[in-house]
C-alpha cells in the first residue's frame, strides 16, 4: 500500500512507524496483525536508532508505503490505515475496498 500526502505536514519517522495498515473482511475482522512501516531516514545500510520528525513543506508531497499480508482466500476486503502525524497521531487514511 502506498499513501501520498501533501504538506504542510509533520510526520513521525525513524524508529517510530510513519504508517500502519491492515486489511479487514466485510464484517470488520482484521485479516492479519497491522503492519507498521517505519520511514528509515538513516538509509538502507544503517539501523534506525531514534525517533525523527519528517517535515513535508507546503505544496510538496511524500509517499509512504506499508506491506499488507495477502488475505488467505479470494474475496472483498477493506484496506485501512493510519498515519502518525504530529498534529493527529493515528490519523485515519481513507479506506480502500479491494476484491481479490
Amino acid at each position: 500500500m502506498e499513501v501520498t500526502v501533501r504538506g504542510p505536514l509533520t510526520v513521525m519517522g525513524g524508529c517510530d512507524p510513519s504508517i500502519t495498515a491492515w486489511a479487514e473482511t466485510p464484517s470488520g475482522s482484521r485479516v492479519a496483525t497491522p503492519t507498521a512501516a517505519p520511514y528509515d531516514i538513516t538509509g538502507p545500510s544503517e539501523h534506525c536508532l531514534a525517533i525523527a520528525l519528517i517535515s513535508i513543506p507546503a505544496g510538496t508531497t511524500k509517499t509512504f508505503s506499508a506491506t499488507i499480508p495477502e488475505p488467505p482466500q479470494p474475496g472483498t476486503y477493506t484496506v485501512v490505515g493510519t498515519l502518525n502525524a504530529m498534529s493527529s497521531p493515528g490519523a485515519a487514511i481513507p479506506a480502500v475496498t479491494i476484491t481479490l
